[in-house]
Order: C-alpha cells, then structure tokens, then sequence
C-alpha cells in the first residue's frame, strides 16, 4: 500500500552518443506515515499554543497598562477637582433636573449610601474657560449684590456648580451637575458658565449637553473608598462617610475636614488572566469651609400664596436655588413700607394667620443653612382681613301641657359680625320640645341649637293645671292653670318671661281658668290679661335669609270650660290654644312654642314645639363655603340649616 510517493529523473548515457532518461519512485509506507503524523502535529500544536500564550500575554500587559493609566488618571483628575473646589458635600446641593440623578432621573447623590455605594461630591465653582486656564474667572450672579458691570462683581455670590464620582453599572464615573439657570443669561448670571451639565452615556434630553465620563472600567461599589480627615489628623472622620448617619450629621461632619483620602480599586478579566490594580491619593481642597459657612447663595424667593384672611394659611414662595436649606421666620408690620418685625413663633414654611395680625402686611425672611447661605425676603403681601359672618340661631320650642300653659319660643340669638376663619364649624339644629300627653303632663323644653360658640337655649315647656310656676327656657313657658298657687311664668334666658296662669273670679270650681302664654323673642311676655287666657308672646323678625321672618313666637295657654280664653299663638310660629282640643304644634324651623292644652269633656294635650333653625349670611366676594341649603340674595351667600350638619369655610 502506497501513500505518497517521489518522482525523480536520471539521464542515462550510451556508447552510441544516445541517451534516455529513467524515472524512479519512492512512496511512505502505512507504517512510516503512523511515525510521522504525530511529530508533525506535535509540532504544530506547540507552534500554535506558543501563538495564543503569546497573543494573551499581549493582551494581559495592555489590559494592564491601561488599567494603570485609567486608575492614575482617575486620580488625578479628582485631586484636581478637589483642589479647585468649594468643598465637601453629603448630598448634592443642586436641585436635580431630569437626567441628572443617580437613576438618570432626580434620584439624588449621597456621599455614604448603602445601597449605591461611596460617592464623591465637589461644591465647586462655575468658571468662564477651565478651570485650569489661566484665563479663567468665576461666574457671579447678577445683582448679588452688585451688577455685573460693577468693579465690586468680586464680592457677588457665585453660580456653584455639583462635580459627583460615583459607581455605576462596575465603572467609576464622572457627572457634572449644573442649576436649572445655568445658561439663562445675564438676567441671572453675569456669563455664560465653561461648565455643562453632564448626563450617562446615550440618555437623550435637551438639558444634557455631553455624557459623563467613564474613568475607570472594573469597580465594584466597595471599589472606590472615600474617607474625610481633619488637617494635621491622620484618623478618619468616621461620621463623614457613615451611610447609617443623616445628611446633616455627616455634612456637618465634613466640615470639620480639609483632606480626603481616596482609594480606588480595580479588577478585571482579560483573556483568561485576572488583571488589579490599586491606586491612592490624599487631596486638600483649601476652599471647604471648616467654620461651616457654605458657599452657596440663596438668591430668591418667590411671593408669598394663600389667602391674606384672619385664619387663613401663607405659605412660602419657591427658593432659588429650588430644594435649598433654608430658615424660616415670619414678620409683620401695620404699613406696607413699615418696620417688620418678628412674628412669634412663627419659624416654618407655613403660618396661620391669627386675630392680631389684622390690618397688617405680613413678609417671609430666609436664611441658608446646612450648604447654603445669603438671605431672602418676600415681598409683602396685601394687607390682612378678618372674615365675618352673620349668625341667626334659634333653638327649638318649648312644648305646651296638658290642660296648661303654652311652651316658651326658643333661644333667640343673632351676631352680625362673627369672626370666622377657614375649617369645619358643627352646626347643631335643636328639635322642638314635646307636647304634653296624658292626663297632668307637662310639656318638654325645646332642644338647643348652636354655631361654633352661639349657643341658643330651648324655650320652657309649659306646665299642666296646678302645677304652679312655669318652666324656664330660651324664653319661659307660661304659668299653669290653677287655683291653689301662684302660677307665674318661667325666665327666659335669651327671651322673655312666660305669662303667669289665670282665673276668672266668681266663676265655679276651675270653670274660666286658663294657662299663661309661652314667652316669645321679642319684649313683650307671653300674655296674662283680665278676661282672657294667656295668649303667646311674639317672636323676632330677622332678614339675614333675604326676606324678613319672624321666628321664636311663644304658644298660646289652654283654657277650662270657657271659650274666650283660649290663647293664641305668637307670631314667630307659637302654636294655639283651642278651645275644648288640644293645642296646636309650634311651627318647625321658627322655634316657636307648643299651644297648651285646654279642657272639654276630657283633659286635652299640648301641642309639641316648633325645631329651630340655623342660619349663616355672609358677602358672597368675601368667602367660599359650603354646609346647609344654599341660596344668593343681594350680593350674599345664605346657608340655611334646618337639621344639624357642618359649615365649612374654604
């Protein structure tokens, strides 16, 4: 068997001058080839290891070497950053536009999170060219306090900008955090700042102008170590970078320090060989503040919102920067160019406003803390109102007895200008007293009726035959039907007095007698006169619903066998006495009290005493409310509350 085989020619010479040419061939045997072969892949195969051993070792000595140069390169940069900066920051101090959070949206930097990782973050300066140029200036801020043409624009506040080393996705990066205004112009800064904002690599806003730069490729976030030290001190302030601290704790921490050690560590993988490199640098930055005066300006604030009424909330205008620290005190004074003094207590982003600060203007000052300085002061606001409102009450009716005396008219109060502020105020509507049922049984007292602190009291009830004196009330039931005592009316609080009982003189057993009137609202009692029965006393006429009604009329007394002395009811709703039946009811949202109860061929009730009412009126300019039946009449708001409920002022 013949594998391959080599040809070659040999010329062959004869004694006749001719020649000829004779081929021979030589092939491997099955045998040599098997000896052959596997040198021949041996050596290929070492050939070809030696090519890849070389090729990672290439790439092993590159990877290196530029993960030497980033790591150095990163350090550097950040020594110079911080030797340019204004110090040392737990948190950014820039409010965060879209894009530029921690998540790519306004998720905010801390320099110790204990899920992100150790953060660096610079206060530093907003400059015209770099920061390294020696033609670079500050950025001031327009007016603050001086114009931007002004040979003392050195002593302006600065535009400050956020300068942020974080961990992200195993790579050490760069942002740059800028305010909102950063290039609004010389309306807010007096040049255009060198400096742009900064978001991560292929996030699309217009806000960002460039990506951040990745400095360092391989860093876990315990990769990259911050620690804070005191100048002179070689012990870590260990509150600086604790995560479990609040923001003020460790910025407060921060500026006690001057100097930063910063470690960075890096490892990766390259072409099978695990690759690290470690780097460390200590950096001063000579701006922080170790006293603990930040450096950047509050440098406005908004107007004053809410409503300038007796209890009405202010609360605080926008801050710019927006999201800054800021004191808060309040103060007032009684012309609008006035001295402006401090208001008491009030030291919150809200104040209430109270009965003494009527008549006045009220102003905001705020005063930078923790990262910020400068003060601000709100313009004024208009001049405070107290609101008023006007109040009817009345309670409910007293309710007239068996065979007695009218129930009294309820509680009769009126305010024209009560003081009111915004909030729920509980609106109580009182019923009517019961009349008396069953022979002997007095009436019931009418219920209460209240706003806030109006409270209107219920009228007295009358009283049944020989039951003497009446009842006192809102105003007082009338006296009783009898010819043993002396049966006078019962007081009336917020009223008048109940008419006393009488009887007719030369008339047998109890025939002629009759119970007295219940009282009504106005000055006069319920009725007693010679020849006829107690009639009730009148209510009050009041227009604070629009039209003039009278409410809180007293019932009219029963009588005994004698038709002309039954008494009738009070205007205002007080209900009649009959002759021989039972009384009439007290109208239901008047308050008027029940009619007594007379006596025909057996002992008769009284009638029950009319619910009473509720009512707030007030210029429908002045106030929004809601609560009750509502209704306009002349430029007012009327709420009408037959049954109890809440008034609320907005």
């Amino acid at each position: 068997m013949k594998i391959f085989k080599t040809t070659y020619n040999l010329p062959l010479r004869f004694h006749s001058g001719s020649s000829t040419t004779t081929t021979y061939q030589h092939a491997f045997t099955l045998i040599e080839m098997l000896i052959v072969a596997p040198i021949v892949i041996l050596v290929i195969g070492v050939f070809v290891s030696a090519i890849v051993s070389m090729t990672g070792d290439v790439l092993a000595v590159r990877g290196t070497n530029a993960m030497t140069y980033n790591v150095q390169n990163a350090l550097n940069t950040i020594d110079a950053d911080v030797k340019a900066s204004g110090g040392y920051l737990a948190t950014n101090n820039i409010t965060l536009t879209t894009g530029q959070g921690y998540d790519n949206a306004t998720s905010v930097f801390k320099n110790a999170d204990a899920t992100n990782g150790t953060m660096l973050i610079l206060n530093s300066y907003a400059t015209t060219a770099n920061p390294l140029s020696s033609t670079r200036n500050f950025v001031y801020l327009t007016n603050q306090p001086s114009a931007c043409s002004s040979a003392s624009i050195s002593q302006n506040s600065k535009l400050m900008t956020n300068i942020v080393y974080f961990v992200k996705n195993n790579a050490l990066w760069r942002r740059v955090i800028m305010p909102s205004t950063y290039n609004a112009g010389t309306g807010i800064n007096c040049a255009t700042p060198w400096q742009k904002p900064t978001c991560a690599i292929g996030y699309s806003a217009a806000f960002c102008q460039a990506n951040d730069i990745k400095m360092v490729d391989g860093i876990s976030a315990s990769g990259f170590i911050i620690n804070y030290y005191a100048a002179g001190s070689t012990s870590a302030n260990t509150t600086a970078n604790a995560s479990g601290q609040t923001d003020a704790a460790r910025q407060a921490a921060m500026q006690t320090t001057n100097t930063i050690g910063v470690t960075i560590n890096a490892a990766k993988t390259i072409a099978g060989r695990d690759i690290t490199q470690s780097g460390v640098i200590k950096s001063v930055s000579a701006n922080n503040n170790v006293s603990g005066v930040i450096t950047t300006p509050i440098t406005a604030i908004a107007a004053i919102t809410g409503s300038t009424t007796v209890g009405s909330t202010l609360t605080a205008g926008a801050l710019t920067p927006l999201g800054a620290t800021v004191t808060y005190q309040w103060q007032s004074a009684t012309t609008v160019d006035g001295t402006y003094t401090n208001i008491s207590s009030a030291t919150n982003s809200t104040y209430t406003l109270v009965a003494g600060d009527s008549g006045k203007f009220i102003k905001l000052v705020v005063t930078g803390a923790g990262v910020y300085s400068g003060t601000q002061t709100s313009g004024p606001t208009s001049v405070v109102a107290t609101l008023y409102v006007k109040v009817l009450v009345v309670a409910g009716g007293g309710g007239g007895a068996n065979t007695g005396s009218g129930g009294g008219g309820g509680g009769f109060l009126y305010n024209s200008s009560f003081s009111i502020t915004p909030g729920p105020y509980a609106v109580a509507v009182g019923g009517g007293g019961g009349g008396g049922a069953g022979t002997g049984a007095s009436g019931s007292k009418g219920n209460i009726s209240s706003f806030s602190t109006i409270i209107a009291e219920g009228g007295g009830q009358g009283v049944s035959h020989g039951n003497c004196a009446g009842a006192n009330g809102g105003s007082g039931g009338g006296g009783s039907i009898s010819t043993t005592c002396t049966a006078t009316g019962g007081a009336g609080s917020q009223g008048n007095t109940g008419g006393a009982g009488f009887m007719s003189a030369g008339l047998p057993d109890w025939n002629g007698t009759s119970g007295g009137g219940g009282g009504g609202a106005t000055g006069s009692s319920g009725g007693q006169a010679s020849g006829s029965s107690g009639n009730g006393g009148n209510g009050l006429a009041n227009s604070i619903s629009g039209t003039s009604i009278t409410y809180a009329g007293g019932g009219g007394g029963g009588e005994v066998f004698f038709v002309t002395f039954a008494g009738t009811g009070g205007s205002g709703g007080g209900g009649n006495a009959n002759y021989s039946q039972a009384g009439s009811a007290g109208t239901n949202g008047l308050g008027g009290g029940g009619g007594g109860g007379s006596f025909g061929d057996t002992y008769k009730d009284g009638g029950s005493g009319g619910s009473g009412i509720v009512i707030i009126s007030y210029t429908t300019s002045l106030l929004t409310a809601i609560g009750g039946a509502i209704t306009t009449s002349a430029g007012n708001t009327i709420h009408t509350f037959t049954t109890s409920g809440t008034f609320t002022v907005q």
